[in-house]
């Protein structure tokens, strides 16, 4: 009886195993062969715009909007720490929600908002970059195709009165003064 019992409780859990792995194992794989069939590239027009940063996977990356979404200030008319101060890349949207929130809707078209609430491409999940993922758009500018000469506004914020800007002509970044008029660049990521 307790060699029968011994079998019984082997079988159920060979059973129970060999369908957890049935279960878990088709997803896994599938998502593999998704990966494997992704082919971005920078440069690439893709998700309502142009590629300019891909992960070490390729599969995943940041989309830069065909064109500047305005020229505007980084703050809404209301001197305050926003605390944006995240720099890194996959921190721009954070940023940008951190943003309009502290600044919220006053009627000021300031940065941040205007990446909030732009639309192209039928996306809507666009926001201000951080000020790495500037830089990256910086490196990348001309297969992007932005010839502009100026300074950027990123998203990533150094105080109460300042931000971090890029310089599209050379690269500089610098720690402007909130209330500058800067080119803005909306970018989303996939």
């Amino acid at each position: 009886m307790k060699t029968c019992l011994k079998i019984l409780v082997g079988c159920v859990f060979f059973l129970a195993t060999s369908c957890v792995k049935e279960r878990i194992n088709p997803s896994l794989d599938a998502h593999k062969k998704d990966d494997a069939l992704t082919s971005h590239y920078i440069g690439q027009s893709f998700g309502g715009g142009i590629i300019f940063y891909l992960d070490s996977t390729g599969a995943h990356g940041l989309i830069a909007s065909n064109n500047d979404v305005s020229v505007g200030l980084w703050y809404a008319g209301v001197r305050l720490n926003t605390h944006a101060k995240d720099s890194a890349i996959g921190t721009g949207l954070c940023n940008t929600k951190k943003i309009v929130k502290a600044q919220g809707d006053n009627g000021v078209n300031y940065a941040a908002w205007q990446c909030d609430t732009f639309t192209a491409g039928g996306y809507k999940d666009w926001f201000l970059p951080s000020k790495e993922e500037l830089n990256q758009l910086y490196l990348h500018r001309n297969v992007i195709g932005i010839y502009t000469t100026g300074f950027y506004w990123s998203s990533t914020e150094s105080g109460k009165g300042h931000a971090w800007a890029q310089d599209f002509t050379n690269g500089l970044q610098s720690d402007d003064k909130k209330t500058i008029t800067r080119f803005v660049r909306a970018v989303r990521a996939f």
